[in-house]
């Protein structure tokens, strides 16, 4: 039988690469992201560098900041556009805020992120004033949002509409094009900022006497290491951060890395949102199935159930399911390992098909919570990863008593028993007399 496209080779490994079927649930946490973003973006927040004065204050709404220049700035080929006067582009902006807590909410996920876009789109087209790198990455991010089914999951959609849709895959393109547009973003400015004035530090003076460079640690931390070390390792990180994302080994560490960097950079210098913008879109670097990583554990181990229950608490996007391999036999599903290695220590299945155990399970597993995520990348760096395995082996090595869970249908004093003692079938209702 003939097939239109070879099943080996480079041109399926390609084919794999940008148009394989994925879960549209990355799609979905990048619009709460981008929408809280975006709901900053148009009450001004500006940024933690706030801090610095022992503040943190939302100024006067305004996105677009000269609106006073619209007659005579406008961009070039969009001067056809209708230019509102200062009262309506204020009710428009209303708008673009009321749009942006839907969008992030998953209320009406299509309309609205298609009514988001294009209102966004006629407010950034009105004046070359606008043409800032943060708006445009907002312009080219919602239009894609708009052409995904974004509202499948993690929305009031998802709650109001057949579940059943939610196990549809989507083409894994837009992810594709997103993670080429944050590696793009990032060579560009290692290329921009491969010059002297980086080099030497003179940036940062500029900055300073703009009055740009002010917050925690511009006013602590580069006095202390100096200017031109300040800049060489912002433009070292750049450099540095797409080529970690490109390997999955490397990724980890570059995922870390690029948010200490967003961090810092807004504790330095007010850049608006685009630090933020940056971290939500570091989820299409993120596999965040729900339920695809296994973890298999002994279920009669009291540390394991604790751990679990922990565990459990921290996993918002609930993307762990815990399996006791005790149970593989009533359950009729195989074990990728033996029993015996399984008793000794923990193992997880990555959603790729790979087996890790032990220190490397834990490592793997924090690094997928949400609250852990950023510690956990220092697991990932010497000496950490080299004595992990080490503290790992001596803690599970250390007895655990049995964990024993009493069966609740044979416990005659379980509450739940004398709640159904104390409950008297109910009345029938009596609404008077009836005549027949």
């Amino acid at each position: 039988m003939n097939r239109l496209l070879p099943s080996t080779g480079w041109s399926h490994r390609w084919n794999q690469f940008w148009f394989a079927e994925i879960s549209a649930q990355r799609f979905g946490l990048l619009r709460i992201w981008l929408g809280v973003c975006l709901v900053l973006k148009c009450i001004s927040f500006d940024g933690l560098f706030q801090l610095a004065g022992g503040t943190l204050s939302i100024p006067n709404r305004s996105m677009w900041e000269v609106t006073y220049l619209l007659d005579s700035w406008q961009m070039p080929f969009f001067d056809w556009l209708p230019v509102p006067d200062a009262f309506w582009l204020a009710r428009l902006e209303d708008l673009l805020l009321i749009f942006a807590i839907l969008l992030t909410v998953g209320l009406a996920t299509r309309l609205v992120a298609l009514t988001t876009a294009a209102l966004f789109s006629y407010l950034f087209f009105l004046s070359q004033w606008n043409f800032h790198h943060h708006l445009f990455l907002f312009l080219l991010v919602l239009w894609l949002l708009a052409a995904v089914p974004c509202g499948r999951h993690f929305s009031l959609d998802a709650l109001l509409t057949d579940p059943r849709r939610q196990s549809r895959p989507t083409s894994g393109l837009p992810l594709r094009l997103l993670q080429g547009l944050v590696i793009s973003i990032y060579l560009a400015t290692f290329v921009w900022k491969s010059n002297g004035v980086w080099w030497s530090g003179e940036i940062l003076e500029i900055l300073r006497a703009s009055g740009s460079l002010r917050g925690p640690l511009a006013d602590n931390a580069a006095p202390l290491i100096g200017d031109p070390l300040c800049s060489r390792m912002a433009w070292a990180m750049a450099g540095l951060i797409p080529i970690g994302l490109l390997f999955r080994r490397t990724r980890q560490c570059a995922l870390g890395a690029g948010v200490l960097l967003h961090l810092g950079i807004d504790l330095s210098i007010s850049v608006g949102t685009f630090s933020y913008q940056m971290l939500a879109l570091y989820i299409v670097f993120i596999h965040s199935d729900c339920g695809a990583t296994v973890v298999l554990y002994d279920g009669v181990c009291s540390r394991c159930a604790r751990s679990r229950r922990w565990v459990t608490l921290l996993d918002w996007l609930q993307r762990l399911s815990w399996i006791d391999f005790h149970r593989s036999g009533q359950d009729h599903f195989p074990l990728p390992v033996a029993a015996e290695s399984l008793s000794e220590q923990m193992h997880l299945a990555t959603p790729d098909g790979q087996i890790l155990t032990g220190f490397f399970a834990w490592r793997y597993l924090l690094s997928r919570l949400p609250l852990s995520f950023l510690p956990a990348t220092l697991l990932y760096l010497p000496p950490a990863n080299l004595l992990g395995p080490t503290v790992y082996r001596w803690f599970a090595s250390k007895p655990s008593p049995p964990c024993v869970i009493a069966d609740p249908l044979h416990d005659e004093t379980a509450p739940w028993q004398q709640t159904l003692r104390n409950t008297t079938a109910p009345q029938p209702i009596n609404d008077g007399p009836r005549f027949h």
